[in-house]
Protein backbone atom coordinates (compact mmCIF):
# COMPACT_ATOMS: atom_id res chain seq x y z
CA UNK A 1 0.00 0.00 0.00
CA UNK A 2 2.70 2.24 0.71
CA UNK A 3 4.72 1.19 -1.98
CA UNK A 4 1.69 2.30 -4.52
CA UNK A 5 1.13 5.96 -2.52
CA UNK A 6 4.82 6.80 -3.68
CA UNK A 7 3.76 5.37 -7.43
CA UNK A 8 1.08 7.35 -7.63
CA UNK A 9 2.80 10.78 -6.02
CA UNK A 10 5.79 10.05 -8.46
CA UNK A 11 3.73 10.17 -11.15
CA UNK A 12 2.10 13.50 -10.26
CA UNK A 13 5.21 15.51 -10.02
CA UNK A 14 6.70 13.64 -13.22
CA UNK A 15 3.76 15.12 -14.78
CA UNK A 16 3.68 18.29 -13.11
CA UNK A 17 7.46 18.75 -13.87
CA UNK A 18 6.71 17.58 -17.56
CA UNK A 19 4.05 20.32 -17.65
CA UNK A 20 6.50 23.00 -16.57
CA UNK A 21 9.47 21.97 -18.74
CA UNK A 22 6.89 22.16 -22.03
CA UNK A 23 5.59 25.96 -20.57
CA UNK A 24 9.12 26.66 -20.27
CA UNK A 25 9.71 25.89 -24.08
CA UNK A 26 6.84 27.48 -25.49
CA UNK A 27 8.19 30.92 -23.51
CA UNK A 28 11.27 30.71 -22.93
CA UNK A 29 12.27 33.60 -24.24
CA UNK A 30 9.30 35.83 -23.53
CA UNK A 31 10.53 34.30 -20.02
CA UNK A 32 14.21 35.43 -20.16
CA UNK A 33 15.92 32.43 -20.93
CA UNK A 34 18.58 32.79 -24.16
CA UNK A 35 18.67 29.56 -25.90
CA UNK A 36 22.54 29.09 -27.01
CA UNK A 37 23.88 27.92 -30.26
CA UNK A 38 26.48 25.98 -31.93
CA UNK A 39 27.12 28.12 -34.78
CA UNK A 40 29.70 25.87 -36.16
CA UNK A 41 28.42 22.29 -35.48
CA UNK A 42 28.23 20.27 -38.65
CA UNK A 43 24.85 19.03 -37.70
CA UNK A 44 23.76 22.86 -36.88
CA UNK A 45 21.55 24.30 -40.49
CA UNK A 46 20.61 27.90 -41.42
CA UNK A 47 20.87 29.95 -44.24
CA UNK A 48 24.13 31.64 -44.69
CA UNK A 49 27.41 30.24 -46.84
CA UNK A 50 29.91 31.92 -44.01
CA UNK A 51 29.69 31.72 -40.39
CA UNK A 52 31.16 34.31 -38.02
CA UNK A 53 33.87 32.59 -36.88
CA UNK A 54 34.52 31.39 -40.51
CA UNK A 55 35.01 35.47 -41.06
CA UNK A 56 36.98 36.06 -38.21
CA UNK A 57 40.40 36.15 -38.92
CA UNK A 58 41.65 38.39 -36.26
CA UNK A 59 40.24 36.86 -32.73
CA UNK A 60 42.59 37.41 -29.40
CA UNK A 61 45.23 35.74 -29.39
CA UNK A 62 46.25 36.95 -25.36
CA UNK A 63 45.21 33.49 -23.76
CA UNK A 64 45.80 31.30 -26.24
CA UNK A 65 49.01 28.27 -26.11
CA UNK A 66 52.24 28.74 -28.29
CA UNK A 67 53.84 26.59 -30.33
CA UNK A 68 57.39 27.44 -31.46
CA UNK A 69 58.43 25.18 -34.22
CA UNK A 70 62.44 24.74 -33.96
CA UNK A 71 63.62 22.74 -36.69
CA UNK A 72 63.12 19.12 -35.77
CA UNK A 73 61.37 19.46 -32.55
CA UNK A 74 59.05 22.06 -31.30
CA UNK A 75 58.03 23.79 -27.90
CA UNK A 76 55.35 25.36 -26.31
CA UNK A 77 53.41 27.16 -23.40
CA UNK A 78 50.11 26.83 -22.41
CA UNK A 79 48.04 23.37 -22.63
CA UNK A 80 46.32 21.82 -24.87
CA UNK A 81 49.39 19.98 -26.81
CA UNK A 82 52.23 17.39 -27.38
CA UNK A 83 55.02 16.52 -28.93
CA UNK A 84 56.26 12.78 -30.10
CA UNK A 85 59.60 13.49 -32.56
CA UNK A 86 59.12 15.65 -35.33
CA UNK A 87 55.54 15.69 -35.01
CA UNK A 88 53.34 18.34 -33.23
CA UNK A 89 49.96 17.82 -31.87
CA UNK A 90 47.06 19.80 -31.01
CA UNK A 91 44.48 17.55 -28.47
CA UNK A 92 42.18 19.80 -27.64
CA UNK A 93 39.61 22.74 -28.47
CA UNK A 94 41.29 26.31 -27.90
CA UNK A 95 43.38 28.70 -29.20
CA UNK A 96 46.80 28.00 -30.49
CA UNK A 97 49.49 30.76 -32.44
CA UNK A 98 52.36 28.75 -34.18
CA UNK A 99 55.39 30.20 -35.97
CA UNK A 100 59.25 28.48 -36.18
CA UNK A 101 60.15 25.83 -39.29
CA UNK A 102 59.95 22.39 -39.08
CA UNK A 103 61.36 20.31 -40.92
CA UNK A 104 59.99 16.43 -41.66
CA UNK A 105 57.32 17.03 -38.97
CA UNK A 106 53.41 17.26 -39.23
CA UNK A 107 51.11 19.82 -37.56
CA UNK A 108 48.52 17.62 -36.39
CA UNK A 109 45.16 18.28 -34.46
CA UNK A 110 43.99 15.66 -32.91
CA UNK A 111 40.90 16.51 -30.75
CA UNK A 112 37.45 15.24 -29.92
CA UNK A 113 35.10 15.09 -32.77
CA UNK A 114 32.70 18.36 -31.45
CA UNK A 115 35.76 20.04 -30.81
CA UNK A 116 36.43 23.74 -32.39
CA UNK A 117 40.34 24.60 -33.09
CA UNK A 118 41.49 27.58 -33.98
CA UNK A 119 44.61 27.87 -35.18
CA UNK A 120 47.17 30.77 -36.24
CA UNK A 121 49.91 30.38 -38.54
CA UNK A 122 52.56 33.82 -37.97
CA UNK A 123 55.46 32.90 -39.72
CA UNK A 124 55.20 29.24 -40.16
CA UNK A 125 57.39 27.08 -42.16
CA UNK A 126 56.88 23.38 -42.88
CA UNK A 127 58.60 20.63 -44.83
CA UNK A 128 57.48 17.04 -45.07
CA UNK A 129 58.13 14.57 -47.51
CA UNK A 130 56.29 11.84 -47.27
CA UNK A 131 52.98 12.97 -45.31
CA UNK A 132 50.87 16.08 -45.10
CA UNK A 133 52.34 19.52 -43.76
CA UNK A 134 49.10 19.83 -41.88
CA UNK A 135 46.87 17.04 -40.61
CA UNK A 136 43.21 17.49 -39.53
CA UNK A 137 43.04 14.12 -37.75
CA UNK A 138 40.02 14.69 -36.18
CA UNK A 139 37.91 17.68 -34.80
CA UNK A 140 34.47 19.19 -35.58
CA UNK A 141 35.44 22.23 -37.05
CA UNK A 142 38.97 23.80 -37.69
CA UNK A 143 40.17 27.37 -38.18
CA UNK A 144 43.43 28.13 -39.87
CA UNK A 145 43.90 31.88 -39.62
CA UNK A 146 46.96 33.64 -41.20
CA UNK A 147 48.66 36.51 -38.78
CA UNK A 148 48.10 39.85 -40.33
CA UNK A 149 52.00 40.50 -42.35
CA UNK A 150 52.69 36.86 -41.94
CA UNK A 151 54.37 34.88 -44.31
CA UNK A 152 53.80 30.42 -44.25
CA UNK A 153 55.19 27.92 -46.46
CA UNK A 154 54.13 24.65 -46.63
CA UNK A 155 55.94 22.02 -48.87
CA UNK A 156 54.97 18.66 -49.03
CA UNK A 157 56.64 15.25 -51.20
CA UNK A 158 55.85 13.46 -53.88
CA UNK A 159 55.36 9.76 -52.39
CA UNK A 160 53.18 9.63 -49.09
CA UNK A 161 54.23 6.55 -46.52
CA UNK A 162 52.50 3.52 -45.83
CA UNK A 163 50.57 5.40 -42.92
CA UNK A 164 49.91 8.14 -44.87
CA UNK A 165 48.24 6.99 -47.59
CA UNK A 166 46.09 4.33 -45.17
CA UNK A 167 44.91 7.79 -44.05
CA UNK A 168 43.67 8.68 -46.66
CA UNK A 169 45.95 11.73 -46.71
CA UNK A 170 45.91 13.40 -50.19
CA UNK A 171 47.32 17.03 -49.76
CA UNK A 172 49.88 19.09 -48.20
CA UNK A 173 46.70 20.64 -45.96
CA UNK A 174 44.83 17.58 -45.52
CA UNK A 175 41.65 17.68 -43.57
CA UNK A 176 39.25 14.95 -42.32
CA UNK A 177 36.32 17.02 -41.24
CA UNK A 178 35.93 20.76 -41.97
CA UNK A 179 38.21 23.75 -42.72
CA UNK A 180 38.29 27.40 -42.59
CA UNK A 181 41.35 29.68 -43.72
CA UNK A 182 40.48 32.72 -43.03
CA UNK A 183 42.96 36.08 -41.94
CA UNK A 184 45.15 38.35 -44.00
CA UNK A 185 48.45 36.53 -43.71
CA UNK A 186 49.94 34.75 -47.07
CA UNK A 187 50.05 31.12 -47.47
CA UNK A 188 51.93 29.15 -50.30
CA UNK A 189 51.34 25.56 -50.31
CA UNK A 190 53.36 23.40 -52.97
CA UNK A 191 52.30 20.04 -53.17
CA UNK A 192 54.09 16.79 -54.08
CA UNK A 193 51.26 14.56 -53.79
CA UNK A 194 47.90 14.80 -55.37
CA UNK A 195 46.22 18.31 -54.09
CA UNK A 196 46.87 21.29 -52.50
CA UNK A 197 44.52 21.20 -49.83
CA UNK A 198 42.16 18.58 -49.39
CA UNK A 199 39.29 18.35 -47.18
CA UNK A 200 37.43 15.35 -46.52
CA UNK A 201 33.60 17.44 -45.93
CA UNK A 202 34.07 21.74 -46.11
CA UNK A 203 36.64 23.83 -47.79
CA UNK A 204 36.08 27.25 -46.68
CA UNK A 205 38.40 30.51 -47.53
CA UNK A 206 37.35 33.56 -46.73
CA UNK A 207 40.76 35.67 -46.74
CA UNK A 208 44.30 35.53 -46.79
CA UNK A 209 46.97 35.19 -49.63
CA UNK A 210 47.00 31.92 -51.20
CA UNK A 211 48.98 30.64 -53.83
CA UNK A 212 48.68 26.75 -54.53
CA UNK A 213 50.57 24.64 -56.75
CA UNK A 214 49.66 20.86 -57.22
CA UNK A 215 50.03 17.59 -59.21
CA UNK A 216 45.91 17.35 -59.38
CA UNK A 217 43.97 19.52 -57.86
CA UNK A 218 44.57 22.98 -56.11
CA UNK A 219 41.83 23.55 -53.35
CA UNK A 220 39.62 20.00 -52.99
CA UNK A 221 36.71 19.19 -50.93
CA UNK A 222 34.24 16.05 -50.45
CA UNK A 223 31.49 18.21 -49.93
CA UNK A 224 31.31 22.16 -50.31
CA UNK A 225 34.31 24.40 -51.36
CA UNK A 226 32.95 28.05 -50.51
CA UNK A 227 35.25 31.41 -51.18
CA UNK A 228 34.83 35.22 -49.97
CA UNK A 229 37.44 38.12 -49.57
CA UNK A 230 40.17 35.96 -50.59
CA UNK A 231 43.23 36.20 -53.17
CA UNK A 232 44.04 33.06 -54.29
CA UNK A 233 45.76 31.97 -57.14
CA UNK A 234 46.32 28.16 -58.29
CA UNK A 235 48.36 26.10 -60.71
CA UNK A 236 47.07 22.49 -60.70
CA UNK A 237 48.00 19.86 -63.03
CA UNK A 238 44.38 18.51 -62.78
CA UNK A 239 41.14 20.95 -61.25
CA UNK A 240 41.74 24.47 -59.97
CA UNK A 241 39.26 24.38 -58.04
CA UNK A 242 36.94 21.05 -56.98
CA UNK A 243 34.30 19.67 -55.10
CA UNK A 244 33.79 15.86 -55.14
CA UNK A 245 30.86 14.07 -54.32
CA UNK A 246 27.84 13.95 -55.68
CA UNK A 247 25.38 16.52 -54.59
CA UNK A 248 28.66 18.73 -53.75
CA UNK A 249 29.06 22.00 -54.57
CA UNK A 250 30.86 25.37 -54.87
CA UNK A 251 30.05 28.68 -54.17
CA UNK A 252 32.43 31.87 -55.03
CA UNK A 253 30.98 35.37 -53.85
CA UNK A 254 34.25 37.38 -53.54
CA UNK A 255 37.93 37.92 -53.58
CA UNK A 256 40.59 37.38 -56.60
CA UNK A 257 41.12 34.39 -58.19
CA UNK A 258 43.77 33.21 -60.35
CA UNK A 259 43.32 29.52 -62.05
CA UNK A 260 45.77 27.94 -64.27
CA UNK A 261 44.59 24.05 -64.31
CA UNK A 262 45.40 21.41 -66.65
CA UNK A 263 41.67 19.86 -66.83
CA UNK A 264 39.10 22.51 -65.14
CA UNK A 265 39.35 25.41 -63.44
CA UNK A 266 36.46 25.27 -61.20
CA UNK A 267 34.53 22.20 -61.49
CA UNK A 268 32.06 20.31 -59.71
CA UNK A 269 28.95 17.23 -60.40
CA UNK A 270 26.41 19.80 -58.10
CA UNK A 271 26.37 23.21 -58.48
CA UNK A 272 28.83 26.06 -59.21
CA UNK A 273 27.49 29.20 -58.20
CA UNK A 274 29.52 33.00 -58.96
CA UNK A 275 27.45 35.68 -57.61
CA UNK A 276 30.73 38.18 -57.02
CA UNK A 277 34.53 38.48 -57.56
CA UNK A 278 37.33 38.36 -60.16
CA UNK A 279 38.11 35.36 -61.49
CA UNK A 280 40.60 34.84 -64.47
CA UNK A 281 40.48 30.87 -65.52
CA UNK A 282 42.86 29.55 -68.12
CA UNK A 283 42.92 25.47 -69.28
CA UNK A 284 43.78 23.73 -71.92
CA UNK A 285 42.05 24.08 -75.76
CA UNK A 286 41.53 20.51 -76.61
CA UNK A 287 38.30 19.03 -75.96
CA UNK A 288 37.01 18.15 -72.38
CA UNK A 289 38.90 21.38 -70.60
CA UNK A 290 36.29 23.90 -69.20
CA UNK A 291 36.60 27.31 -66.93
CA UNK A 292 33.84 26.26 -65.29
CA UNK A 293 31.93 22.69 -65.09
CA UNK A 294 29.40 22.09 -63.04
CA UNK A 295 27.44 18.89 -63.09
CA UNK A 296 24.02 20.38 -62.10
CA UNK A 297 23.79 24.02 -62.72
CA UNK A 298 26.16 27.02 -63.45
CA UNK A 299 24.72 30.45 -61.80
CA UNK A 300 26.29 33.78 -62.42
CA UNK A 301 24.81 36.10 -60.72
CA UNK A 302 27.53 39.34 -60.57
CA UNK A 303 31.62 39.27 -60.68
CA UNK A 304 33.82 39.01 -63.68
CA UNK A 305 34.69 36.26 -65.66
CA UNK A 306 37.79 36.08 -67.75
CA UNK A 307 38.26 32.73 -69.41
CA UNK A 308 40.90 33.59 -72.29
CA UNK A 309 42.41 29.72 -72.79
CA UNK A 310 39.85 26.70 -72.90
CA UNK A 311 38.02 24.20 -74.79
CA UNK A 312 34.30 25.18 -73.85
CA UNK A 313 33.79 28.35 -71.45
CA UNK A 314 31.21 27.19 -69.00
CA UNK A 315 29.36 23.83 -69.42
CA UNK A 316 26.45 22.44 -67.15
CA UNK A 317 23.28 20.65 -67.63
CA UNK A 318 21.62 24.63 -66.85
CA UNK A 319 23.20 27.65 -67.17
CA UNK A 320 21.90 31.03 -65.53
CA UNK A 321 23.04 34.02 -65.67
CA UNK A 322 21.29 37.18 -64.41
CA UNK A 323 25.01 39.48 -64.05
CA UNK A 324 28.35 39.85 -64.07
CA UNK A 325 30.71 40.56 -66.73
CA UNK A 326 31.75 37.16 -68.35
CA UNK A 327 34.81 37.49 -71.58
CA UNK A 328 35.26 34.07 -72.93
CA UNK A 329 37.62 33.01 -75.84
CA UNK A 330 37.20 29.70 -76.45
CA UNK A 331 38.54 26.55 -79.11
CA UNK A 332 34.51 25.31 -79.01
CA UNK A 333 31.83 26.23 -76.83
CA UNK A 334 31.60 29.54 -75.15
CA UNK A 335 28.34 28.09 -73.45
CA UNK A 336 27.61 24.96 -73.11
CA UNK A 337 24.18 23.64 -71.65
CA UNK A 338 23.63 20.17 -72.12
CA UNK A 339 23.49 16.79 -70.69
CA UNK A 340 27.36 16.01 -72.73
CA UNK A 341 25.27 13.98 -75.37
CA UNK A 342 25.88 16.32 -77.86
CA UNK A 343 21.96 16.76 -78.61
CA UNK A 344 21.68 20.08 -76.52
CA UNK A 345 22.79 23.98 -78.06
CA UNK A 346 21.84 25.68 -80.54
CA UNK A 347 22.33 26.17 -84.48
CA UNK A 348 26.40 24.65 -85.81
CA UNK A 349 26.77 24.11 -81.96
CA UNK A 350 26.64 27.72 -81.22
CA UNK A 351 25.26 28.60 -77.26
CA UNK A 352 24.14 25.82 -75.11
CA UNK A 353 20.63 26.56 -73.93
CA UNK A 354 20.31 28.47 -70.72
CA UNK A 355 19.05 31.52 -69.54
CA UNK A 356 20.47 34.49 -70.15
CA UNK A 357 19.83 37.88 -67.76
CA UNK A 358 21.65 41.16 -67.23
CA UNK A 359 25.23 41.47 -67.07
CA UNK A 360 27.34 41.41 -70.28
CA UNK A 361 28.95 38.04 -71.60
CA UNK A 362 31.79 38.61 -75.16
CA UNK A 363 33.51 36.35 -77.19
CA UNK A 364 34.45 35.75 -80.32
CA UNK A 365 33.11 34.22 -83.94
CA UNK A 366 29.45 34.48 -82.87
CA UNK A 367 26.45 36.71 -81.64
CA UNK A 368 23.74 36.75 -79.61
CA UNK A 369 20.99 39.54 -79.68
CA UNK A 370 19.10 40.90 -77.11
CA UNK A 371 16.49 37.84 -76.68
CA UNK A 372 19.65 35.25 -76.38
CA UNK A 373 19.31 33.73 -80.04
CA UNK A 374 22.83 33.12 -81.82
CA UNK A 375 22.82 34.53 -85.00
CA UNK A 376 25.34 32.12 -86.22
CA UNK A 377 26.99 28.97 -85.67
CA UNK A 378 30.69 29.35 -85.83
CA UNK A 379 31.13 29.78 -81.94
CA UNK A 380 29.11 29.65 -79.32
CA UNK A 381 30.47 32.70 -77.38
CA UNK A 382 27.84 35.76 -77.23
CA UNK A 383 28.75 39.28 -77.78
CA UNK A 384 25.79 40.86 -76.05
CA UNK A 385 24.11 38.46 -73.38
CA UNK A 386 21.71 41.85 -71.96
CA UNK A 387 17.82 41.51 -72.58
CA UNK A 388 15.70 44.39 -72.83
CA UNK A 389 13.82 43.20 -70.10
CA UNK A 390 15.91 42.04 -67.28
CA UNK A 391 14.81 43.81 -63.88
CA UNK A 392 17.60 43.93 -62.37
CA UNK A 393 18.54 43.69 -58.32
CA UNK A 394 21.43 43.99 -55.99
CA UNK A 395 23.45 40.36 -55.95
CA UNK A 396 24.44 39.33 -52.69
CA UNK A 397 24.61 36.07 -51.48
CA UNK A 398 22.28 33.77 -52.50
CA UNK A 399 19.62 33.24 -55.03
CA UNK A 400 19.33 34.93 -58.24
CA UNK A 401 16.44 37.55 -58.72
CA UNK A 402 14.87 39.63 -61.64
CA UNK A 403 13.16 38.70 -65.76
CA UNK A 404 14.86 37.66 -68.22
CA UNK A 405 14.28 36.32 -72.28
CA UNK A 406 16.55 33.30 -73.64
CA UNK A 407 15.75 31.33 -76.57
CA UNK A 408 17.48 28.08 -76.15
CA UNK A 409 16.70 24.31 -75.91
CA UNK A 410 17.88 21.73 -72.91
CA UNK A 411 18.15 23.62 -70.23
CA UNK A 412 16.76 27.14 -71.56
CA UNK A 413 13.27 28.59 -71.14
CA UNK A 414 10.92 30.40 -72.68
CA UNK A 415 10.32 33.33 -70.53
CA UNK A 416 12.85 33.08 -68.33
CA UNK A 417 12.06 34.30 -64.87
CA UNK A 418 13.59 33.70 -61.53
CA UNK A 419 12.26 33.82 -57.98
CA UNK A 420 12.53 36.39 -55.98
CA UNK A 421 14.93 36.10 -53.23
CA UNK A 422 13.97 35.23 -50.15
CA UNK A 423 13.44 37.96 -47.35
CA UNK A 424 16.83 38.17 -45.72
CA UNK A 425 18.77 36.27 -48.64
CA UNK A 426 21.54 34.20 -47.76
CA UNK A 427 24.01 36.59 -46.15
CA UNK A 428 26.13 36.04 -43.22
CA UNK A 429 23.59 35.50 -39.75
CA UNK A 430 25.06 35.71 -36.50
CA UNK A 431 24.61 31.84 -35.73
CA UNK A 432 26.08 30.78 -39.18
CA UNK A 433 24.16 28.13 -39.28
CA UNK A 434 23.04 26.50 -43.05
CA UNK A 435 19.96 25.23 -44.25
CA UNK A 436 18.32 22.27 -45.40
CA UNK A 437 18.41 22.08 -49.64
CA UNK A 438 15.27 22.61 -51.33
CA UNK A 439 13.36 19.56 -52.67
CA UNK A 440 15.69 18.08 -55.83
CA UNK A 441 18.64 19.41 -53.47
CA UNK A 442 21.96 20.04 -55.28
CA UNK A 443 22.25 17.10 -57.27
CA UNK A 444 20.03 14.89 -59.17
CA UNK A 445 17.03 16.80 -60.89
CA UNK A 446 17.52 20.39 -60.57
CA UNK A 447 15.55 22.20 -57.66
CA UNK A 448 11.38 23.26 -58.28
CA UNK A 449 10.91 27.00 -59.94
CA UNK A 450 7.76 28.55 -59.72
CA UNK A 451 5.86 26.34 -59.62
CA UNK A 452 7.00 23.90 -62.12
CA UNK A 453 8.35 20.28 -62.70
CA UNK A 454 11.52 19.68 -64.38
CA UNK A 455 12.70 16.47 -65.51
CA UNK A 456 16.23 15.54 -66.34
CA UNK A 457 15.35 16.91 -69.94
CA UNK A 458 14.53 20.44 -68.99
CA UNK A 459 10.77 20.11 -69.84
CA UNK A 460 8.22 21.30 -67.61
CA UNK A 461 4.63 20.58 -66.64
CA UNK A 462 3.76 23.70 -68.46
CA UNK A 463 5.44 23.23 -71.50
CA UNK A 464 8.44 25.48 -71.40
CA UNK A 465 11.88 24.08 -70.52
CA UNK A 466 13.35 23.67 -67.32
CA UNK A 467 15.73 26.31 -65.44
CA UNK A 468 17.02 26.35 -62.01
CA UNK A 469 17.91 28.91 -59.56
CA UNK A 470 20.98 28.59 -57.10
CA UNK A 471 20.11 25.99 -54.16
CA UNK A 472 20.65 27.01 -50.61
CA UNK A 473 23.42 24.79 -49.26
CA UNK A 474 22.76 22.03 -47.70
CA UNK A 475 23.03 20.92 -43.91
CA UNK A 476 26.54 21.24 -41.99
CA UNK A 477 28.26 24.36 -41.50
Amino acid sequence: MVTRKNLDAICIAAAILAVLVAVLFMNGERLGLVVKVDTDAEAHSDDAFFTANDLDGSWDTSSATTIQLQGDHASYSGSGVYTSGTDVFIGASGNYVVSGTLEGGTIHVSANDNSKVWVMFDGVTVTRDNDACLTVDQADKVFLTLASGSTNVLTSGAQMSATALEDGVDGAIFAHDDLTINGSGSLAVTAGYKHGISANDDLVVTGGNLTVSAPTDGLHANDSLRVCNASIEVDAKDDGLASDNDGSWVYVESGTINVKAADECIVSPGDVTVVGGNLTLSTGTESGHHGIKAGQTCNVCGGTIQIPSCYEGIAALYINMTGGDVNITPADDGLNASDGSGSGGMAGGGMGGGRMGGGTTTGTDATTDTNGTTTNGDASAPTSGTTTDQTSQPMGRGPMGGTQSTTGTNGGTTDGSMPTPPDGGMGTSTDGSMPTPPSGGMGGTPPNMNGQTNDQTGTTTDGSTGSTTPPTPPSGD
